[in-house]
């Protein structure tokens, strides 16, 4: 074994990126579900069908993210349906992309600086690890990594990288087997890259530019040596499913579901309630913005997500609608980008490398920061990739600081160790307290909304985790956001929806009645708020519950909560219902987990005096959970009528 002073140096810097990135992300396994986690990870019905079949991968039948969501599947499948296990795959995908992003790095840096003599040649090994470490720890990234739903964003950075190191390392074996085999496995990966996430779509055009300015000293040689392989490239874009979104703005979707149980004592049964699960409670509220004026916002968008590279105390997650800018503003925002993506231009023929640096800022940027009109205009996570070109030129500023100060390499070398490691400490420090707001929805929320007061959305999302979290005084908050949110945006029908549910778990229920109806009145169809009023009607007008419960199973019959409902109280307020009977017991089939299917089966069979039904249906929900209270209550009762009954006998 080689334990020589180089070996074990190099091993340890090899290690380097893994430990930094262990140290700063150790509290993001405490990390909770978020908005679109409820949708994507929690609620998903079809989460388990990933693994079954490949074309779930590479076709939109579950889902246009298929890759993303197969790594979801294989993550639930090893180390189950935790936060915490979701956690351990989003970091590991974060840490391959970061290995990835320092061996491309080296990897141009050799192939450009053996055909040219310049900067390159002289570029030190410093300065790639010190832009990989920006790229690792700095705190913008946590929205691609600790929040769980956006995986979908390291993953597509995770894959950008594989294929663009793998062309790399076809360049440097032209004309051999293994080269070949190189630039084949890049195209499989662009492929797959186009299953995580639609932003990949920008992939055939750094693939090719790259090429051009790092790689060929000519077009001619270019298309000789690679042509094939760019026309494969550029096919794979069939995979990427944006084409049917280019006409109409994206919209993000969110569900929101919280399952409780609150005991009705007037008819003996338990009525399944939860919180909002419309799935779009999350899209962008307003008017979705025309081309023209998303990208008149842009300019300023992009100028804060880079002012936020350097000063990332105001890091948000989700600022809302973004305003439209005023004349004065737009001038000046459009004047301080006019100077990069000019430069950039002059460089593209002149010194095509530093051309392609500044390209792969504002390439990546572009599908979600140009003419494209989404309707969320602003989120942290799409600088993921475009950090690392700032994270380049930060560390080549830091090196030209070095040559004119230090006239000695020993001296450069000591500026490096002394300079390079603050710069990290302070972003590992700024992640690490990123971190911690993460894992309280409560706490992540409050600071969303200190930083975005005119975002009603933020403050109904900020209510709802408050109605989660439980407790008078959460509650109090809870109506407090509820009543904020509506303020905000009167026309905001989710607002509505859980100020309502917040003012029912407060007692308000004659509040709760009127806000309800208003959302139903700004937004009809919200199956949620139909099964919310029949759960407020169920114990003083039944005949009026049991109508909102059918109009929400007319909306969503398949869903779980509604169907216990309506055929709880159609078993309570008649007698024997076959059909109702029926419909509970295909949610304890469907739904193994589910307790008050079970529960309110034992309290039928109980209320009609079928005590051996009624004693194994109590049985089955405290398989579910054997320490549930109301499980062991019915329990109780049963056995309490069959000792009864055999008393009389005797």
């Amino acid at each position: 074994m080689n334990s020589s002073p180089d070996s074990i140096r190099s091993h340890l810097l090899l290690a380097l990126p893994l430990v930094v990135l262990l140290l700063t992300y150790s509290n993001s396994f405490e990390g909770a579900f978020l908005q679109d986690d409820y949708d994507t990870l929690i609620n998903n019905r079809t989460l388990d069908e990933y693994l079954g079949s490949w074309t779930n991968i590479l076709t939109s039948r579950l889902n246009s993210r298929g890759l993303t969501m197969w790594t979801f599947s294989l993550n639930k499948y090893l180390l189950g349906e935790t936060a915490t296990s979701y956690h351990v795959g989003n970091l590991l995908i974060h840490i391959l992309t970061t290995y990835a992003v320092w061996m491309v790095l080296h990897r141009l840096i050799q192939l450009v600086a053996s055909r040219r003599n310049q900067l390159w040649q002289t570029w030190p090994a410093a300065v790639p690890l010190f832009a990989t470490l920006i790229f690792a720890v700095h705190p913008i990234q946590t929205q691609a990594v600790t929040y769980l739903s956006q995986r979908s964003e390291a993953l597509m950075g995770l894959f950008m990288m594989l294929t663009l190191l793998t062309l790399l390392e076809g360049a440097r074996q032209p004309g051999t087997w293994q080269g070949t085999l190189f630039l084949f496995s890049s195209i499989l990966l662009c492929g797959l890259g186009m299953r995580a996430k639609e932003a990949m779509i920008v992939a055939p055009v750094l693939l090719f530019w790259c090429d051009r300015a790092m790689l060929a000293n000519s077009w001619g040689e270019m298309i000789h040596r690679r042509g094939w392989y760019h026309l494969l490239i550029w096919l794979t874009l069939l995979l990427n499913p944006s084409w049917d979104q280019l006409q109409i703005p994206q919209q993000i979707s969110g569900l929101l579901a919280s399952e409780t149980t609150s005991a009705i004592p007037e008819t003996g049964n338990s009525v399944t309630s939860s919180s909002e699960d419309e799935n779009n409670l999350l899209t962008q509220q307003g008017t979705p913005f025309d081309r023209w004026q998303y990208l008149k916002i842009q300019p300023g968008v992009v100028l804060t997500y880079t002012c936020q590279l350097f000063v990332p105390n105001q890091l948000c997650f989700d600022r809302g609608h973004v305003h439209q800018p005023e004349t004065a503003e737009l001038v000046l925002t459009v004047a301080f980008w006019t100077i990069p993506v000019v430069a950039t231009l002059v460089a593209v023929f002149l010194w095509p490398e530093w051309g392609f640096l500044g390209g792969w800022f504002f390439v990546n940027l572009a599908p979600r920061s140009s003419i494209i009109p989404l309707v969320n205009g602003y989120f942290e996570y799409r600088m993921y990739l475009p950090l690392l070109a700032i994270a380049v030129l930060m560390g080549l500023l830091l090196e030209r600081i070095f040559t004119c100060f230090c006239r000695r390499e020993s001296q450069k070398v000591l500026a490096r160790a002394a300079v390079y490691p603050i710069f990290i400490v302070l972003l590992m420090n700024a992640t690490y307290s990123r971190n911690t707001i993460y894992s309280d929805p409560v706490l992540l929320w409050q600071d969303t909304v200190d930083k975005a007061p005119l975002n009603s959305r933020a403050w109904t999302n900020l209510c709802r985790s408050h109605i989660v979290a439980g407790g008078k005084d959460h509650i109090r908050k809870a109506v407090e956001a509820g009543r904020r949110a509506t303020e905000i945006n009167p026309n905001y029908a989710k607002a509505f929806s859980m100020y309502a549910l917040a003012l029912q778990r407060a007692g308000e229920e004659a509040q709760a009645i009127q806000m309800y109806e208003r959302s139903l009145e700004l937004k009809p169809g919200q199956m949620q708020t139909y099964l919310n009023l029949g759960i407020l009607y169920h114990a003083t007008d039944p005949a009026k519950a049991l109508d909102y419960y059918q109009q929400a199973m007319t909306i969503s019959p398949d869903d779980p909560v509604v169907r216990i409902n309506l055929a709880t109280l159609q078993l309570f307020l008649h007698a024997p219902d076959p059909a109702a009977e029926k419909m509970l017991q295909d949610v304890t089939r469907e739904y193994p987990d589910n307790i008050e299917s079970r529960r309110n089966l034992a309290l039928h069979y109980l209320k009609h005096k079928q005590n051996e039904d009624a004693f194994y249906w109590a049985e089955e929900a405290l398989k579910v959970s054997p320490a549930d209270e109301q499980s062991l209550k019915v329990r109780q009762q049963v056995l309490q009528r069959i000792s009864e009954e055999n008393s009389t006998r005797e």
